[in-house]
């Protein structure tokens, strides 16, 4: 069974290892050298790993600020890629927003509203 990047209902083909190929081919294609592991990955990721031990409501809101972010930095990419004429990676970009805001907003759900607004994630 593979891990998939989209729910059931979303349209993407892609399973998490495909997406990982596809975005190294990518990459290749623009002229650029494929992160060779994960240190190289996440150096440049704006999202770092916290440390410590987190009780389940603060990391199911890490979470869905995590997601909300994701989806934030999808639509940037995405306006970038579009203002670069680079229709393949405008779509990657585009086709990830709709995953990372309805993961954003089902973690959310789960939350209290006021915690949820005080960590900046999606309002419950």
């Amino acid at each position: 069974m593979s891990i998939r990047t989209h729910a059931a209902q979303d349209a993407s083909p892609f399973t998490a290892a495909a997406l990982s190929v596809f975005l190294a081919g990518r990459v290749r294609a623009l002229g650029s050298a494929a992160p060779d592991g994960l240190a190289q990955l996440l150096g440049p990721s704006t999202l770092k790993p916290r440390l410590g031990v987190m009780d389940s409501m603060a990391a199911t809101l890490t979470l869905a600020a995590d997601h909300a972010a994701m989806a934030r930095h999808a639509h940037d990419a995405a306006e970038d890629m579009e203002q670069a004429h680079d229709s393949a990676s405008h779509e990657i970009f585009v086709a990830r927003i709709p995953a990372h805001d309805k993961a954003a907003w089902l973690l959310g759900s789960h939350c209290t509203p006021q915690a949820t607004l005080e960590a900046g994630a999606p309002s419950c």
